[in-house]
């Protein structure tokens, strides 16, 4: 059974490889692409969902937390408060 860890993300250091990312490859086209950002390995990875980047890794056994966002969003999932 895996266990799942929580990590807490220092956001500067996550914006700053995300930043790099977009600076140096062609995002044309893939605004509604999961990201998940290693920020200590600066490792950016894209996929359709959340869960396919996951499953990737769990398959290549490179699991770990990851941050998540949208290629065009900061924000994978927005905490909505009650109008």
């Amino acid at each position: 059974m895996l266990k799942h860890e929580r990590r807490h993300f220092d956001r500067a250091k996550v914006n700053e490889v995300w930043e790099e990312y977009a600076r140096t490859h062609d995002l044309t086209g893939m605004e509604r692409m999961a990201v998940g950002i290693d920020p200590d390995s600066h490792e950016v990875f894209l996929g359709h969902s959340l869960h396919e980047i996951v499953e990737r890794l769990k398959n290549e056994g490179r699991f770990r937390p990851l941050y998540y966002r949208w290629v065009n969003d900061p924000y994978f999932i927005r905490k909505r408060g009650r109008r």
